[in-house]
């Protein structure tokens, strides 16, 4: 009898036991069940503090967790990763978590490890680093030759090109009779002014360039005439400024944001004027979130400053997005290619924007073709050794009759594309 006596109080010890430890799981779990708002988190990313982030983290079981990390990544609006857990005698946690993620194809990818404590108060901090790794992380060279589909015969890659087609005017080719004219325009000058582009694991990036490559109006009036570069003259190169821009991808969209502080001394160098940096931050500064008509109404009352015509060319979506390209990087599709060239695998990388893009500015654009009929039919080009007006020449390449007909060839477009192309190694080496 008193063997069995003993054996029930075992019985029921046990029971206690494992309902006792039972509990502090789930105690343990519930714990670990929760956000961690904005005012509770402190999080540092690469050495830098992160404003706005928050978390959610959960136990899984007593040593497996997941957490999401909001507002985080440029590159990701939320983030999950698989983290192990440890509670610590104080009633606090410590957590750590690692992820591999391709962010742009084989371009680009990003790992990221991650280590943080959970308080008792329901504090959390949290240290992450990221790296990134991929083909795209180089020395690329502005594409220095205008290549060719052995097709069509149409330029298709260049250091600058202007690719178009629209339903109008079809039967003249006078949207890729634009194009070929652009294309050369838009390749004399940057290649003329740029060298090459270098990407960094850190997310900036360098150039170089030349401040002054002997290129006239008139050399490049006469180049998109004749269909022809301008002559390459020597240059002496230039490093950019430190900090003047950094990138990142997101949703297979490559941002350029510019450093206002030493991007406008730059600008100010490579034309010659005198914009006041600080006054450009504080106003982008100001702008930076606010809802359309706020923007309108604050650049209205800029001191010294008339932008009241602009201002009428853009409906307020159109401002919100602009201000957002300004705060938050330009955006740029990326496509990569590779292509033989003079007997060599070359890798092409095409950053450009598209008709979306374009389509923001379309207002101020069609406002401003009067002054561009004006300029036209005050120019004057030779062709074949007879003197026309830029006018004359310009409705001989594209069969325009009025040059408000521009705004019934971008109704009708289909593909838009105006960029760089960028490859691994020179072509002409010039």
């Amino acid at each position: 009898m008193y063997r069995h006596l003993l054996k029930c109080i075992a019985i029921i010890t046990i029971c206690a036991l494992s309902f006792s430890c039972e509990r502090k799981t789930n105690d343990w779990l519930q714990d670990l069940n929760a956000n961690i708002p904005v005012e509770r988190l402190s999080l540092v990313l690469n050495q830098d503090t992160v404003q706005g982030a928050s978390a959610i983290i959960a136990a899984t079981y007593p040593d497996e967790g997941t957490i999401s990390l909001l507002n985080v990544f440029k590159e990701f609006d939320e983030l999950d990763f698989n983290i192990a857990i440890t509670e610590l005698e104080n009633g606090s946690y410590v957590f750590s978590g690692y992820d591999s993620i391709s962010v742009v194809s084989s371009l680009l990818g990003t790992a990221i490890t991650l280590n943080g404590t959970l308080s008792a108060d329901g504090t959390a901090s949290i240290t992450v680093d990221q790296r990134w790794n991929g083909d795209f992380l180089k020395n690329w060279n502005v594409c220095d030759a205008l290549l060719t589909d052995a097709e069509s015969g149409q330029i298709v890659h260049a250091a600058g090109f202007l690719n178009w087609t629209s339903r109008y005017n079809s039967d003249t080719l006078c949207a890729e009779n634009l194009s070929a004219m652009g294309t050369i325009a838009l390749h004399s000058i940057i290649d003329s002014y740029f060298k090459d582009i270098t990407f960094y694991d850190d997310l900036s990036l360098s150039f170089h360039y030349c401040p002054d490559p002997g290129l006239t109006i008139d050399n490049l009036i006469q180049a998109v005439v004749e269909g022809t570069v301008p002559p390459v003259v020597q240059r002496e190169w230039k490093e950019s400024p430190q900090g003047m821009a950094d990138w990142f991808f997101k949703d297979n969209i490559l941002y350029i944001h510019f450093n206002i502080g030493a991007f406008v001394p730059f600008y100010n160098e490579l034309t010659g004027k005198n914009v006041d940096a600080d006054f450009v931050a504080d106003i982008i500064m100001r702008l930076d979130g606010l809802a359309g008509s706020e923007i309108r109404e604050l650049l209205a009352d800029l001191d010294g400053v008339d932008l009241e015509a602009v201002l009428t060319m853009f409906t307020d979506e159109q401002l919100e997005d602009i201000v957002s390209w300004l705060t938050d990087g330009f955006p740029l599709s990326v496509t990569q290619s590779l292509v033989e060239v003079n007997n060599q695998q070359v890798t092409i990388t095409d950053l450009y924007v598209n008709q979306g893009f374009v389509d923001t500015f379309a207002g101020y654009m069609e406002g401003k073709l009067p002054e561009m009929e004006t300029a036209l039919k005050n120019m004057t080009v030779e062709v074949d050794g007879e003197t026309l007006t830029g006018w004359d020449y310009f409705t001989y390449r594209t069969g325009f009759e009025a040059i408000d007909e521009f705004s019934r060839l971008w109704e009708q477009t289909y593909t838009f594309r105006i960029g760089t192309s960028l490859v691994d190694v020179p072509i002409t080496g010039n």
